[in-house]
């Protein structure tokens, strides 16, 4: 049985919180007759561990899938922008002394570093071609243009990731510290802080008992 060092639920990390309602959730139904706890108290008491594991997965499988597309769209850019650059370099050879050919594709300067402008240089190099497909041959352009889609549509799925809605665990662990503070004060109606079976409803023991002026400040504290 885990050993709670304090009671100020605020601080608590998810873990902890995770462990808490656990055992709260094993223990509720020996203790509610006894302490006298509101019914609603008591399916909050049932259910809150259950509610908290599902939400935590959720955050988990969102995290894990948010880091796979990130590392999807680097890998995809990586192949996507080296393949630019050998396109730009066959066109340079090219057209080395034609200065308007090489601004019309966008070459004639260096690749940018951040993402965006390297998109809009992968971009105008198509543009250009498309106007004239002399430049550059079917293959290329076709292998640089769907390179450039893959890229487009990882990105694309990244921004709809984030745009979707979600419950934050936030406001769930605020609400649940409160029901946990509610349900502390009404064991300390029957029990005082010392007694040991407060934690089997997820509680620090006292190591001596505690007047109530104590008991006040620390909810004070967590509030």
């Amino acid at each position: 049985m885990p050993i709670f060092k304090d009671n100020y639920f605020t601080n608590d990390t998810y873990a902890l919180r995770k462990e808490r309602l656990k055992i709260l959730k094993n223990y509720i139904q020996d203790w509610a007759g006894p302490l006298s706890v509101p019914q609603s108290l008591v399916t909050w008491a049932e259910n809150a561990y259950g509610e908290w594991e599902i939400t935590l997965q959720k955050v988990e499988i969102r995290k894990e899938k948010r880091s796979q597309l990130y590392e999807n769209l680097n890998e995809t850019d990586e192949t996507t922008f080296q393949f630019y650059l050998k396109c730009k370099r066959l066109l340079k050879s090219q057209f080395s002394n034609k200065e308007d050919i090489l601004n019309h594709l966008g070459i004639s300067g260096r690749f940018p570093r951040k993402r965006k402008k390297k998109i809009e240089s992968v971009k105008k190099m198509l543009s250009a071609i498309e106007e004239d497909h002399e430049l550059l041959s079917v293959e290329f352009t076709e292998k640089l243009q769907n390179l450039l889609t893959e890229s487009e549509n990882i990105y694309k799925k990244i921004q709809l990731l984030k745009e979707e809605k979600t419950l934050d665990p936030i406001e769930q662990y605020k609400e649940d510290a409160k029901k946990l503070r509610t349900l502390y004060s009404w064991a300390l109606m029957r029990w005082e802080p010392n007694q040991p079976y407060l934690v089997q409803l997820g509680f620090a023991v006292k190591p001596s008992k505690d007047d109530l002026q104590k008991e006040e400040e620390e909810e004070d504290t967590d509030s």
